[in-house]
């Protein structure tokens, strides 16, 4: 975040590339990030402790299944960005509308790569291997870091925006061999009447719900903040950003190993 300030300030370029996460945003927080670690880690320890290759069979279900959800929700984001847009930034105009379409389009391909990679996280998770787990947002956030020094330059705000999908990548690549050591091996299945996969599905739904509600806030703020000077979304991007740093770094660790 200092990088991108540093070379973009508070402006057109970062008030279109916070915004264009919002979309996204809402769909990997609704149903991804908390929803589905959550549901999947009980039923997923539950299963392996009866019967392993059942519990396998759970993961590959789940992440195919999430794949092809969050690839359809993809598809939907870059068709319809232009509307999504208009509905959460109604205070943008030209540039910045017009850049906000395109950093839309592009981040909703993070979708795939986030949906396939938190299930390995919920299998790390769940065989207590964080040190990995925890490798995936340093290489996420190194990523982004690379395209505001090495991108940027040459392209823009978009290259920052291409930095984040390689480490949305990343993210999942460098979990795949830590999960294969703890018994992982992908299978293309989709195991709709496990009991299994029907209770993480039952799960999610009230965890998403939940999980909806803060995303909604998150929204609600660019709608606001779009209508207001120019640089109001990127400079309440920064604020929230700081206000969520002990949350992220000391409460959801100790959840995390908590649970």
């Amino acid at each position: 975040e200092r990088l991108i300030a540093e070379r973009f300030g508070a402006s057109v370029q970062t008030d279109a590339y916070y915004a264009a996460f919002s979309v996204p945003d809402f769909v990997y927080g609704t149903l991804i990030l908390g929803s589905l670690l959550t549901a999947f880690i009980p039923v997923f320890v539950a299963a392996k402790q009866r019967d392993e290759a059942e519990a396998w069979r759970i993961t590959n279900t789940i992440m195919n299944a999430m794949t092809l959800i969050m690839a359809g929700l993809a598809l939907v984001i870059i068709l319809g960005a232009p509307i999504f847009v208009h509905v959460i930034a109604p205070g943008f105009h030209g540039e910045r509308f017009t850049l906000t379409v395109t950093l839309t389009r592009l981040l909703a391909v993070n979708l795939v790569f986030f949906a396939m990679s938190n299930v390995l996280s919920g299998v790390l998770n769940s065989v207590k291997k964080f040190a990995v787990y925890s490798l995936a947002p340093i290489v996420y956030n190194a990523s982004i870091i690379v395209g505001v020094i090495f991108l940027a330059p040459r392209y823009g705000i978009q290259g920052v925006a291409v930095g984040a999908v390689v480490g949305a990548a990343l993210h999942f690549a460098i979990q795949i061999p830590a999960a294969r050591k703890a018994g992982f091996r992908y299978r293309a299945v989709l195991d709709w009447s496990n009991a299994g996969v029907r209770q993480i599905g039952r799960l999610i739904i009230p965890r998403a719900i939940g999980q909806s509600i803060t995303q909604i806030d998150q929204i609600v703020n660019v709608v606001i903040a779009s209508t207001l000077a120019l640089g109001s979304v990127t400079s309440f991007r920064w604020a929230h950003n700081i206000q969520d740093l002990p949350v992220t770094v000391i409460g959801v660790s100790l959840a995390t190993v908590a649970f």
